[in-house]
């Protein structure tokens, strides 16, 4: 077997009982004591789907689902990580590739059970997008919708927990990104309903959710790395809910008043689609907060005159590591909207933006730039957004349908 690899169902009856009996300890209440381990695995190697992770020969991480049956129904058996394998997010790796291949098989609905005083497995689930259905007992059934696989882009061979690192070309975040954000909810201010439930779609290390708190009370994060997800769940206790998934498979049980999708929108592979999804998750009178690095920004402008990128909206190749998809310009951004049926009910700049974020971030340590010339930036981009840093668009759902 490769290192690090994830294989569907090779796993011989021996592999699988080796595994769930090292991994008999990490089972609440232990496996063990449950069903016969020699059995279930049989079992399992004979009746369900399995999805693998392989370390050196070794199985690693196993999820075992029955199904999908006529109704696209589909149970998850088992789902275990060996104790010396744990730690690193492999079990929400494991599990979400397992989703994404059961909903290529045909599965519209996946459960499975939990013990109901394991609260650390419940948290994992929810992270994941699965909601609690029903209880009898000890036990907990919890479950989630799964969504048809994209016909655009390629979710499933996404390392989210990857994209967010720094690379060798740009960093992933930017003081200058935190100013930006400032200015843009300075726009978004005679808009948001303070009192009213907000969800934010992307959220990186929280930054912005910070920024949010100061304008809303209660807070709804949908983050699609586990890793960030455990890291805003700690960062922020109280006041945050938070969701690990994909916005393209999560459905929420509430609707939004305020939903925030800063930045996010450029890394999505289906945006249309994406923006369709959101604009349902929308309150009668909610309103969708929408903003993009913009392609026409002066900076890129003068980066294609240098040569350094090919045209204005190029994705660069950190970009793209950084997850980034496209590069919007107001019309494209507005074009999107649009077609996901959304109706416009303002839109702008923020910023205008003659250096590059690493350039920014030099001036205004340094004390090149201060305030006062950003405040001039952003003045401007009141007359040219074409030339800022971001674009934006404040939007409801269409009732025309």
């Amino acid at each position: 077997m490769d290192v690090g690899r994830f294989a569907q169902s090779t796993a011989s009856e021996r592999h699988v009982i080796d595994h769930l009996t090292r991994a008999d300890s990490t089972f609440v209440p232990p496996l063990s004591s449950r069903v016969a381990i020699d059995l279930y695995a049989r079992k399992l190697r004979r009746n369900a789907t399995l999805y693998e992770a392989w370390e050196n020969g070794t199985l690693t991480g196993l999820v075992a689902v029955y199904g999908p049956d006529n109704a696209g129904a589909s149970f998850i058996s088992s789902v275990s990580v060996l104790p010396e394998a744990q730690g690193d997010g492999l079990g929400s790796r494991l599990l979400s590739w397992a989703l994404a291949k059961q909903g290529e098989l045909g599965t519209k609905e996946i459960a499975l059970e939990v013990t109901t005083h394991n609260a650390h497995a419940r948290r994992f689930y929810r992270h994941l997008g699965f909601s609690e259905t029903a209880a009898t007992g000890n036990s907990m059934t919890m479950s989630r919708r799964l969504n048809p696989p994209h016909q655009e882009g390629s979710n499933v061979n996404r390392d989210h927990n990857q994209e967010f690192e720094d690379n060798e070309d740009r960093k992933y975040s930017y003081g200058f990104d935190h100013i930006v954000r400032e200015y843009l909810l300075d726009r978004f201010d005679g808009y948001i309903d303070p009192t009213g439930l907000s969800l934010e779609l992307g959220a990186y290390r929280g930054d912005m959710t910070e920024q949010l708190l100061q304008r809303v009370a209660d807070l709804h994060v949908i983050e699609a790395s586990n890793r960030l997800a455990e890291a805003i769940e700690f960062r922020f206790p109280e006041h945050v809910t938070v969701t690990c998934g994909l916005i393209e498979e999560v459905t929420p049980a509430q609707k939004y008043r305020n939903v925030f999708l800063i930045h996010t929108l450029e890394h999505l592979d289906a945006p249309v689609e994406a923006l369709r999804r959101v604009g349902s998750w929308l309150a009668p009178d909610g309103l969708l907060f929408v903003a993009v690095p913009n392609a026409n920004a002066l900076s890129r402008q003068i980066a294609v005159r240098m040569g350094l990128i090919d045209y204005n909206a190029a994705v660069t190749p950190g970009e793209r590591e950084h997850g980034h998809r496209r590069t919007y310009a107001h019309d494209t951004l507005l074009a999107h909207l649009k077609a996901a049926s959304l109706e416009l009910v303002d839109s702008g700049g923020v910023v205008v933006k003659p250096l590059a974020n690493f350039q920014w971030d030099k001036a205004l340590q340094s004390g090149i730039v201060d305030r006062a010339y950003l405040d001039a930036c952003d003045s401007l981009a009141h007359q040219m957004p074409e030339l800022s840093a971001t674009i934006y668009a404040i939007c409801r759902a269409s009732h025309s349908e």
